[in-house]
């Protein structure tokens, strides 16, 4: 797995680079993200052409923690 920091220029899109090559870079790392004009403009189909995400970083992270406090207050 790739992690690419917020504040780096560096662009890693590995096998998808053909399929990627048309999309802004603002949305390389957050494909799903994109409006739905800018895929159907760079040929991409979310679920086909690249994969959904897996899960939602924000409502995973709100679950994490509210877990932790669950069991740090027992």
């Amino acid at each position: 797995m790739f992690i690419l920091p917020k504040h780096s220029t560096f662009t890693y899109i590995g096998k998808k680079g053909a399929a990627l090559e048309h999309l802004p870079k603002r949305y390389l790392h957050k494909l799903w993200e994109a409006p739905s004009e800018v895929l159907k403009e760079a040929c991409i189909e979310l679920g086909k052409d690249y994969p959904h995400p897996i899960d939602d970083h924000k409502e995973a992270r709100e679950r994490a923690l509210q877990r932790y406090e669950a069991v740090k207050s027992s």
